[in-house]
Protein backbone atom coordinates (compact mmCIF):
# COMPACT_ATOMS: atom_id res chain seq x y z
CA UNK A 1 0.00 0.00 0.00
CA UNK A 2 3.03 2.28 0.21
CA UNK A 3 2.83 3.19 -3.48
CA UNK A 4 -0.96 3.17 -3.77
CA UNK A 5 -2.88 6.00 -5.42
CA UNK A 6 -4.80 8.23 -3.06
CA UNK A 7 -8.58 8.55 -3.20
CA UNK A 8 -10.93 11.32 -2.09
CA UNK A 9 -13.52 9.28 -0.13
CA UNK A 10 -13.21 6.61 2.60
CA UNK A 11 -16.08 4.45 1.26
CA UNK A 12 -17.78 3.71 -2.04
CA UNK A 13 -21.47 4.69 -1.63
CA UNK A 14 -22.55 2.22 -4.32
CA UNK A 15 -21.12 -0.88 -2.62
CA UNK A 16 -23.36 -3.08 -0.47
CA UNK A 17 -20.99 -4.84 1.92
CA UNK A 18 -23.65 -7.39 2.88
CA UNK A 19 -23.67 -8.94 -0.60
CA UNK A 20 -20.47 -10.92 -0.11
CA UNK A 21 -21.57 -14.50 -0.93
CA UNK A 22 -19.56 -14.58 -4.17
CA UNK A 23 -16.52 -12.94 -2.53
CA UNK A 24 -13.63 -15.12 -1.32
CA UNK A 25 -12.60 -15.36 2.31
CA UNK A 26 -9.45 -13.54 3.46
CA UNK A 27 -7.07 -13.93 6.39
CA UNK A 28 -9.21 -13.13 9.42
CA UNK A 29 -6.29 -12.16 11.67
CA UNK A 30 -4.82 -9.80 9.08
CA UNK A 31 -8.22 -8.13 8.54
CA UNK A 32 -8.84 -7.69 12.26
CA UNK A 33 -5.36 -6.22 12.78
CA UNK A 34 -6.01 -3.67 10.02
CA UNK A 35 -9.44 -2.72 11.37
CA UNK A 36 -8.01 -2.46 14.90
CA UNK A 37 -5.32 -0.06 13.73
CA UNK A 38 -7.85 2.05 11.84
CA UNK A 39 -10.16 2.06 14.88
CA UNK A 40 -7.34 3.40 17.04
CA UNK A 41 -6.67 6.16 14.52
CA UNK A 42 -10.35 7.05 14.19
CA UNK A 43 -10.75 7.47 17.95
CA UNK A 44 -7.65 9.62 18.41
CA UNK A 45 -7.28 12.07 15.56
CA UNK A 46 -9.28 11.11 12.46
CA UNK A 47 -13.03 11.27 13.09
CA UNK A 48 -13.59 11.53 9.34
CA UNK A 49 -13.03 7.77 8.99
CA UNK A 50 -15.07 6.80 12.08
CA UNK A 51 -18.23 5.74 10.28
CA UNK A 52 -16.35 3.78 7.62
CA UNK A 53 -14.23 1.88 10.15
CA UNK A 54 -17.21 1.11 12.39
CA UNK A 55 -19.11 -0.22 9.38
CA UNK A 56 -16.24 -2.51 8.36
CA UNK A 57 -15.74 -3.76 11.93
CA UNK A 58 -19.11 -5.52 11.65
CA UNK A 59 -17.45 -8.11 9.41
CA UNK A 60 -14.55 -9.03 11.71
CA UNK A 61 -15.75 -12.60 12.18
CA UNK A 62 -16.19 -13.42 8.51
CA UNK A 63 -14.20 -11.00 6.34
CA UNK A 64 -14.22 -11.36 2.58
CA UNK A 65 -12.19 -9.86 -0.25
CA UNK A 66 -14.68 -7.02 -0.73
CA UNK A 67 -14.34 -6.05 2.95
CA UNK A 68 -10.55 -6.11 2.76
CA UNK A 69 -10.76 -4.00 -0.38
CA UNK A 70 -12.96 -1.48 1.41
CA UNK A 71 -10.50 -1.36 4.33
CA UNK A 72 -7.61 -0.74 1.93
CA UNK A 73 -9.65 2.04 0.34
CA UNK A 74 -9.55 3.81 3.72
CA UNK A 75 -5.76 3.52 3.66
CA UNK A 76 -5.74 5.12 0.22
CA UNK A 77 -7.99 7.89 1.53
CA UNK A 78 -5.66 8.46 4.50
CA UNK A 79 -2.66 8.69 2.20
CA UNK A 80 -4.30 11.51 0.27
CA UNK A 81 -5.45 13.36 3.37
CA UNK A 82 -2.36 13.49 5.58
CA UNK A 83 -2.85 17.26 5.89
CA UNK A 84 -6.19 16.83 7.67
CA UNK A 85 -6.22 17.48 11.40
CA UNK A 86 -8.22 18.80 14.31
CA UNK A 87 -8.07 22.52 15.01
CA UNK A 88 -7.79 23.85 18.58
CA UNK A 89 -8.72 27.43 19.44
CA UNK A 90 -9.28 29.38 22.64
CA UNK A 91 -12.87 30.08 23.52
CA UNK A 92 -15.63 30.19 26.11
CA UNK A 93 -16.63 27.26 28.33
CA UNK A 94 -19.68 26.49 26.22
CA UNK A 95 -20.69 22.89 25.58
CA UNK A 96 -22.68 21.91 22.51
CA UNK A 97 -23.65 18.53 21.11
CA UNK A 98 -24.97 17.44 17.72
CA UNK A 99 -26.84 14.16 17.37
CA UNK A 100 -28.35 12.34 14.44
CA UNK A 101 -29.29 8.85 13.34
CA UNK A 102 -29.62 7.25 9.94
CA UNK A 103 -32.39 4.68 9.67
CA UNK A 104 -31.09 1.32 8.43
CA UNK A 105 -27.82 2.99 7.50
CA UNK A 106 -25.54 1.19 5.08
CA UNK A 107 -28.36 -0.81 3.45
CA UNK A 108 -27.76 -3.61 5.95
CA UNK A 109 -29.88 -6.75 5.63
CA UNK A 110 -30.06 -6.80 9.43
CA UNK A 111 -32.05 -3.54 9.38
CA UNK A 112 -29.79 -1.88 11.94
CA UNK A 113 -29.61 1.89 12.23
CA UNK A 114 -26.55 3.98 13.02
CA UNK A 115 -26.46 6.76 15.61
CA UNK A 116 -23.78 9.40 15.85
CA UNK A 117 -22.89 12.28 18.12
CA UNK A 118 -20.32 15.03 18.47
CA UNK A 119 -19.52 17.26 21.47
CA UNK A 120 -17.82 20.64 21.27
CA UNK A 121 -16.23 22.92 23.82
CA UNK A 122 -16.88 26.22 22.09
CA UNK A 123 -15.67 25.31 18.56
CA UNK A 124 -13.35 22.50 19.65
CA UNK A 125 -14.34 18.88 19.17
CA UNK A 126 -13.94 16.96 22.44
CA UNK A 127 -15.89 13.74 21.87
CA UNK A 128 -17.43 11.87 18.96
CA UNK A 129 -19.14 8.58 18.29
CA UNK A 130 -20.59 6.54 15.43
CA UNK A 131 -22.32 3.42 16.71
CA UNK A 132 -24.74 0.78 15.48
CA UNK A 133 -28.04 0.78 17.38
CA UNK A 134 -28.40 -2.82 18.67
CA UNK A 135 -32.19 -3.03 18.37
CA UNK A 136 -34.25 -2.72 15.20
CA UNK A 137 -35.77 0.75 14.86
CA UNK A 138 -39.24 0.95 13.36
CA UNK A 139 -39.02 4.54 12.13
CA UNK A 140 -36.70 7.49 11.72
CA UNK A 141 -38.06 9.00 14.95
CA UNK A 142 -37.32 5.72 16.75
CA UNK A 143 -33.68 5.78 15.67
CA UNK A 144 -33.38 9.50 16.55
CA UNK A 145 -34.66 8.82 20.08
CA UNK A 146 -32.04 6.07 20.48
CA UNK A 147 -29.39 8.52 19.29
CA UNK A 148 -30.61 11.14 21.77
CA UNK A 149 -30.38 8.61 24.61
CA UNK A 150 -26.70 7.98 23.77
CA UNK A 151 -26.04 11.71 23.55
CA UNK A 152 -27.67 12.56 26.89
CA UNK A 153 -25.81 9.77 28.69
CA UNK A 154 -22.53 11.08 27.29
CA UNK A 155 -23.59 14.64 28.21
CA UNK A 156 -24.07 13.63 31.86
CA UNK A 157 -20.58 12.12 31.96
CA UNK A 158 -19.01 15.23 30.38
CA UNK A 159 -20.86 17.48 32.83
CA UNK A 160 -19.50 15.48 35.79
CA UNK A 161 -16.01 15.83 34.34
CA UNK A 162 -16.25 19.61 33.87
CA UNK A 163 -17.83 20.06 37.28
CA UNK A 164 -14.87 18.19 38.79
CA UNK A 165 -12.23 20.42 37.17
CA UNK A 166 -14.06 23.78 37.19
CA UNK A 167 -16.45 23.46 40.18
CA UNK A 168 -19.16 24.88 37.88
CA UNK A 169 -22.16 23.15 36.36
CA UNK A 170 -22.20 23.55 32.56
CA UNK A 171 -25.52 23.03 30.80
CA UNK A 172 -25.21 21.35 27.42
CA UNK A 173 -27.05 22.53 24.32
CA UNK A 174 -28.06 19.59 22.14
CA UNK A 175 -28.94 20.07 18.47
CA UNK A 176 -31.10 17.53 16.64
CA UNK A 177 -32.56 17.55 13.12
CA UNK A 178 -35.70 15.53 13.90
CA UNK A 179 -38.70 17.60 15.03
CA UNK A 180 -40.73 14.58 16.18
CA UNK A 181 -38.08 13.41 18.65
CA UNK A 182 -37.65 16.98 19.94
CA UNK A 183 -41.40 17.25 20.52
CA UNK A 184 -41.53 13.91 22.39
CA UNK A 185 -38.53 14.92 24.51
CA UNK A 186 -40.05 18.26 25.49
CA UNK A 187 -43.60 17.03 26.06
CA UNK A 188 -42.83 13.66 27.64
CA UNK A 189 -45.98 12.36 25.97
CA UNK A 190 -46.28 9.31 23.74
CA UNK A 191 -48.65 8.44 20.93
CA UNK A 192 -49.87 5.11 19.57
CA UNK A 193 -46.83 5.03 17.31
CA UNK A 194 -44.34 5.74 20.10
CA UNK A 195 -45.74 3.80 23.08
CA UNK A 196 -42.87 1.31 22.81
CA UNK A 197 -40.49 4.23 23.53
CA UNK A 198 -42.22 5.32 26.74
CA UNK A 199 -39.24 4.67 29.03
CA UNK A 200 -36.75 6.31 26.70
CA UNK A 201 -38.95 9.38 26.30
CA UNK A 202 -39.52 9.54 30.09
CA UNK A 203 -35.74 9.47 30.65
CA UNK A 204 -35.11 12.28 28.15
CA UNK A 205 -37.98 14.40 29.50
CA UNK A 206 -36.76 13.97 33.09
CA UNK A 207 -33.21 15.08 32.26
CA UNK A 208 -34.56 18.03 30.27
CA UNK A 209 -36.72 19.14 33.21
CA UNK A 210 -33.71 18.80 35.52
CA UNK A 211 -31.78 21.26 33.29
CA UNK A 212 -29.16 18.69 32.36
CA UNK A 213 -29.48 19.81 28.75
CA UNK A 214 -31.51 21.95 26.39
CA UNK A 215 -32.52 20.79 22.95
CA UNK A 216 -32.96 22.74 19.72
CA UNK A 217 -33.73 21.97 16.12
CA UNK A 218 -30.80 22.03 13.72
CA UNK A 219 -31.68 21.94 10.03
CA UNK A 220 -30.06 19.04 8.13
CA UNK A 221 -29.44 21.48 5.30
CA UNK A 222 -27.31 23.69 7.52
CA UNK A 223 -24.52 21.53 9.00
CA UNK A 224 -22.00 22.99 11.46
CA UNK A 225 -18.69 24.24 10.05
CA UNK A 226 -15.95 21.71 9.48
CA UNK A 227 -13.42 21.05 12.24
CA UNK A 228 -10.77 19.60 9.98
CA UNK A 229 -7.80 21.34 8.46
CA UNK A 230 -9.35 20.84 5.04
CA UNK A 231 -12.89 22.15 4.60
CA UNK A 232 -13.95 19.11 2.54
CA UNK A 233 -13.47 16.82 5.53
CA UNK A 234 -16.49 15.90 7.66
CA UNK A 235 -17.40 13.11 10.02
CA UNK A 236 -20.50 11.07 10.40
CA UNK A 237 -23.11 11.86 12.90
CA UNK A 238 -24.56 10.33 10.45
CA UNK A 239 -25.89 13.56 9.00
CA UNK A 240 -26.13 15.92 6.97
CA UNK A 241 -24.48 17.40 4.07
CA UNK A 242 -26.54 20.07 2.33
CA UNK A 243 -29.46 18.47 0.53
CA UNK A 244 -28.83 14.87 1.62
CA UNK A 245 -30.75 14.27 4.86
CA UNK A 246 -28.21 11.68 5.96
CA UNK A 247 -28.34 9.45 2.87
CA UNK A 248 -26.01 6.47 2.55
CA UNK A 249 -24.25 8.21 -0.33
CA UNK A 250 -23.47 11.22 1.85
CA UNK A 251 -22.10 9.05 4.61
CA UNK A 252 -19.68 7.36 2.28
CA UNK A 253 -18.65 10.48 0.38
CA UNK A 254 -17.52 12.38 3.42
CA UNK A 255 -17.17 9.76 6.08
CA UNK A 256 -20.06 11.80 7.24
CA UNK A 257 -21.75 14.57 9.55
CA UNK A 258 -21.55 17.42 12.03
CA UNK A 259 -18.20 18.97 12.57
CA UNK A 260 -16.17 21.77 14.21
CA UNK A 261 -13.06 22.27 16.24
CA UNK A 262 -11.24 19.60 18.50
CA UNK A 263 -9.79 17.69 21.42
CA UNK A 264 -9.94 13.96 22.23
CA UNK A 265 -12.30 11.04 22.38
CA UNK A 266 -13.21 7.75 23.97
CA UNK A 267 -13.25 4.78 21.77
CA UNK A 268 -14.91 1.33 21.82
CA UNK A 269 -17.31 0.47 19.05
CA UNK A 270 -18.62 3.91 19.77
CA UNK A 271 -16.40 4.37 16.92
Amino acid sequence: MQDCKHISTPLDPNTNLDNFNSSKEVNKTQYQELIGSLLYLSTKSRPDIAFAVTLLSRYNQNPREMHMGAAKRILRYLKGSKQYGLIYTKGDVELKAYTDASWNCGRSNKARSTAGLTFYLDKNLISWSSKTIPNTCLSTCDSEICGLIQTVKKAIYIQYFFEEITSNFVKIQIFCDNKASIFLTKSGQTTDKSNHLVRSIAFLHEKLKNNIFDIQYNSPFKPPPSFCQDSSCCIHTPTVLPGTRGSDEALCRRGGGPSHGAVSHQGEEEY
